[in-house]
């Protein structure tokens, strides 16, 4: 390594060595271009296979909550709350108003083809909500018991 030729060949060789281990401690790769091209592609085409399995995922997950959710605890202490106030706004008779809990009740399980309401959908909470607040009792004959 006597000549200036050799010993910038050395050095060269010493950087080129420390920069491999670098890499190698690193562990990260070095690419070239056509290399990070080929990459690219293929994670691509792998989302492109993906994509549609998620989307059929999210779709089965919306279809759920469409058609299998029902109200959580909160949202079935406010139907209770809503069916109380307006159970209330017709009659201070303790005999008159259960009567009339029991009929409003119903009536919301009738609406909605649910044994309770408690199985009333999420997505159907807000109609829920509007038909007690919009809901009257129905009139009785009280001497026959029927429906006037």
């Amino acid at each position: 390594y006597t000549t200036v030729e050799a010993m910038k060949m050395k050095v060269k060789f010493i950087e080129e060595f420390k920069r491999m281990k670098e890499n190698l401690q690193n562990k990260i790769p070095t690419l070239t271009g056509h290399e990070a091209l080929a990459i690219a592609v293929q994670q691509a085409g792998e989302m492109m296979i993906k994509v549609p399995q998620l989307e059929q995922k999210i779709d089965k997950v919306d279809q759920k909550v469409d058609k299998q959710i029902t109200l959580t605890q909160g949202e079935q202490r406010v139907v209770q709350r809503k069916v109380c106030v307006r159970v209330y706004s017709f009659t201070k008779d303790r005999e008159r108003r259960s009567k009339l809990f029991r009929e409003l009740y119903r009536d919301i399980k009738d609406r909605w083809g649910v044994p309770s309401y408690r199985d009333v959908l999420r997505k159907d909470m807000k109609d829920a909500i509007n038909y007690i607040n919009a809901w009257v009792p129905k009139k009785r004959d009280e001497e026959k018991g029927e429906i006037a």
